[in-house]
């Protein structure tokens, strides 16, 4: 902040990660008048930063009702698992094709122990979406990591959703199991095995998906009403 005020950006991504984290759950009701009070901020600021969110589908404004955090959609979800699925084989398959140097085996190594060491679900998905994005780079792309996460609010709400409801009382925490997926993932990359690296990062998506439709029944008040109705 400066002279107590929040520049808009640092306003959105504040909000942003709220969001994200379910800190504001879905169905939270924002008000223009608290956030200005809340950050220090003028309305056309603050409703600049809620237009924002409101493209990257964080939030949803109801005339004469107000501006709300969006409910998770379970086919956004889907769709999101998808693509994340479909573009990662097809990086796991450049980077086996191409090979890695020796330095980029050591970042490698790196930071797939630092997502094996991830205390909670903030670090495990932020170290995640590096390893994911360190691939990335070693494949000559940029971009598309970025690019998923401006538009997957639902799936990183999920994830947290997911890691929040089944990691305590379990023998394997999600935590811990998608760590050992990221351990064999790792393996196959340096053996230059992409179809089994393939069926790895397919899994991991497909357990999110399962875990996700587990959360909704739990949750049935943070999905929308043709989820809970299961028409998705």
């Amino acid at each position: 902040m400066q002279n107590g005020r929040t520049p808009s950006a640092d306003l959105h991504q504040l909000l942003r990660k709220r969001i994200l984290s379910l800190d504001l759950a879905p169905g939270t009701k924002l008000s223009e008048n608290s956030l200005c009070d809340e950050y220090q901020e003028g309305r056309p600021r603050v409703r600049d930063v809620l237009a924002r969110l409101g493209v990257e589908g964080c939030v949803s404004v109801f005339p004469q009702s107000g501006t709300f955090v969006t409910l998770l959609s379970q086919s956004n979800i889907r769709q999101i698992a998808r693509a994340r699925t479909l573009i990662g084989q097809r990086i796991i398959r450049e980077v086996c094709e191409k090979g890695i140097s020796d330095t980029q085996k050591s970042e490698l190594l790196k930071i797939t122990a630092e997502v094996n060491e991830s205390r909670d679900e903030e670090e495990y998905l932020y170290h995640y979406e590096d390893y994911c994005r360190f691939l990335e780079r070693c494949c000559g792309r940029r971009g598309v990591w970025k690019f998923l996460g401006s538009v997957d609010c639902d799936f990183n709400r999920a994830q947290h959703l997911i890691y929040r409801t089944y990691s305590a009382g379990q023998e394997m925490s999600i935590l811990e199991h998608q760590g050992v997926e990221t351990r064999m993932l790792t393996e196959y990359i340096l053996k230059r095995d992409a179809d089994a690296g393939g069926l790895i990062l397919e899994s991991h998506y497909n357990q999110i998906l399962i875990h996700s439709s587990m959360a909704r029944s739990i949750f049935p008040g943070y999905f929308g009403e043709e989820d809970a109705a299961g028409r998705y």
